[in-house]
Parts: structure tokens; sequence; C-alpha cells
């Protein structure tokens, strides 16, 4: 209902105000910005495939007035996190196992078991990232949807429609075009197992390509641990793209060793002793997982040590590759996953020489 509502509004809006002179408001860039707020308020307030939606709209945002772009540019934020009970239903419902059974994991500092956070890592509008350590040592990615995505994926996504059809007609503009990409996209993305199949696929391409082998890496998937709703994936230490000083300054770790995750170095075990502690006093925002920031050096102010131009070009080369050598480009990857994922490999051989570089987990942020 209130997305009805708000929709309506926003089209009366446009109705009545769109002209050179604006009855109602005091200009057309003012018109714009309220009704840029009252969606992006829906959208967020909705959550889920509504998230998915404004990231759709906010991806073609240069056909939008600066207003809408400006204010669904934010539609890439971080998104709340939904409560471990519901985690653990997926799970449940998926599996036909508890989480415990599961992954082999324990919440009570059973040292026989495995551990796992009950606080997502990262967050966004179709699911949310755990960080596990498995009773045999692999430390993983567990990516698992939002519980509310299998019923927004029916009924708000007919909402959508109906409201798109509706548009279509009030402004004579062609938006319900965009409904069958985006219905496409969101049936897609919210299936896992395609999901897992995309990454399998693009690894073998990568791996079969001498321009490409050693420079890219993708983390792998293990089906065993992975659903429709659920999917694990390799855990590879990493920064944010973003934090470009991080990357270019000096590397200030070990001359001998690699970093944590990359070239086959073993990913120091959490320490049992804090594992317990913090079980008992913070049982709900555990971050179990070791800092490994060794390569920052004393004083905290090392870095990477890679050039930008590598990973730019790097970065050219995947995806020249996936159009014009391999012509399938994987959807599996967004942007920013596809390029934290080149950052690794650009200097994957570099790594494993001189340990200069830590590694990137693929979706340990966005998969979403």
């Amino acid at each position: 209902m209130r997305t009805f509502i708000i929709s309506l509004t926003v089209g009366l809006d446009y109705k009545i105000n769109f002209r050179p002179h604006p009855w109602f408001v005091e200009s057309l860039p003012a018109l714009h910005a309220r009704n840029a707020e009252r969606l992006f308020s829906l959208l967020g307030t909705n959550g889920g495939l509504y998230l998915k939606i404004g990231q759709a709209i906010a991806m073609q945002s240069a056909i939008l007035p600066p207003e809408f772009q400006k204010m669904f540019s934010r539609m890439f934020d971080d998104a709340p996190q939904n409560d471990w009970n519901e985690v653990e239903r997926v799970v449940q419902e998926d599996f036909g196992k508890s989480v415990e059974e599961v992954f082999g994991v324990s919440f009570d500092a059973d040292r026989e078991k495995g551990v796992m956070e009950k606080t997502a890592r990262a967050s966004a509008s179709v699911a949310q990232v755990h960080w596990a350590r498995l009773q045999d040592g692999r430390e993983v990615a567990v990516k698992i949807q939002k519980r509310e995505i299998a019923r927004q994926l029916g009924f708000d996504l007919w909402t959508f429609k109906v409201i798109a059809r509706f548009y279509t007609w009030w402004f004579d503009l062609p938006l319900y075009s965009l409904v069958p990409y985006i219905s496409e996209r969101l049936s897609l993305e919210t299936d896992f197992v395609n999901e897992a199949d995309n990454s399998e696929r693009m690894a073998g391409l990568v791996a079969g390509e001498s321009r490409l082998r050693g420079r890219v890496y993708i983390p792998k998937v293990y089906r065993e641990l992975s659903s429709t709703r659920v999917m694990t994936a390799e855990w590879i230490e990493g920064v944010r793209l973003w934090e470009k000083h991080v990357l270019t300054r000096p590397w200030q770790g070990s001359r001998i060793q690699g970093s944590p995750g990359c070239g086959g170095r073993p990913l120091e075990p959490p320490k049992q002793n804090d594992i317990a502690e913090t079980i008992r006093n913070h049982p709900d925002k555990e971050h179990l997982k070791p800092n490994r920031e060794e390569w920052k050096g004393a004083n905290g102010m090392g870095g990477l040590g890679v050039s930008l131009k590598d990973i730019m070009t790097t970065m050219v080369d995947l995806f020249s590759a996936q159009m014009f050598l391999w012509g399938w480009v994987s959807e599996l990857y967004h942007f920013l996953n596809t390029v934290e994922l080149i950052l690794n490999s650009a200097t994957a051989t570099h790594i494993q020489g001189t340990s200069s570089s830590e590694g990137f987990l693929l979706g340990n942020r966005s998969w979403f």
C-alpha cells in the first residue's frame, strides 16, 4: 500500500507541477529534489528488492535530473543487516540442518569445532556476508540471502510492473520497457546456484587465457556448503578499492611470506582464548577474525605497494576478454567486485615472489 500511495503522490506532483512555472513548488529542481527524496525513502524503507530496483535505476541515472542522480547514488551504501535468527532460518530451510551442523561450527567456543561470526561483515540489498573458519581450517565468506527476498520477488515485483505500466500510460513515456530487463536481472541475482555457475565458468575462461592467467584470480566456491540462497566461497584478506593511499603506500610486511590467503599462504587461526572471551562477553556482536594487518608495519602507515596503472590495465584486459574474446560478460561481477578481484590478481605473481600485496575476496562486500 505504501508503494502505491507514494507512487501516486509522485505522479500527481509531476502532473500538476511539471511546467515552466510550477504551481505549488518554487522551481523544477525543487520539484525533482522532493520527489527523489520520496522515492529514495520508499525504496530504503521497503528494503530488499526495492533497494535492488533503486540500484538498477541509479546505474542509469545519467538520463535522470541531477537531483535524482545525487539522491540515488546513495543506493550503493551498505544496507541494514538481518538479525541472526533470520540467517538461521534461511540455512535451516535450504539445508534442513542448523548452521552448526552445516558448517561444523560452535557458538560455545568448542575447540574441536569451527567458528562463525553472527555479525555480518557486509550487508547489501539482497544478501549479507558472514566470516567463518571451518572445522578443517578453511576460512570462508558465507553469503546468505535475506529471508524477505523470496516474498518480495513475487508480490513486490508485480507491484513494480503495475506502477511502471501506469506511469507509461499516464505520462506517455516508455517506462515499462525497463520491466523485462529488471525482472530478469532480479530473478538471476537472487539465484545463488546461477551465481556459483557463473563464477566457475569465469574461472575456467580465465585459466584458459594466457594473458590473464596469473593476473586474475577467482575465489573458489564450495558447492557442498552452497544452495539457492546460500553461497560459500574462500576468504581472502583485502582492502577497499577507494583507499588509494593504502593501495599505493610502500609494503612494510615480511619480504619472505606473502599476504594472508595469497599464494597459498595459510591464514593465521583466531586465538581460542580470544574467541571464548568474546563469545562470553559479547555474544551478539562478536568479531572473531584476526585483524591481520602486519603488512602495515609498526606505525600502521604501510600499504600494498601496487600500481594503480597496473590495476586499471588488468581491469580493462579482463573486460575486453569478456566482450571481444569470449562473447560472454558475467553478470556475477558488479563493478566494485570485479575491480577488487583484479587487484588481487594483478599482482598475483608479484605476491608469490616478493610478498607485496593483499588478496581480495569476490563478493565479500557486494556480490550484491
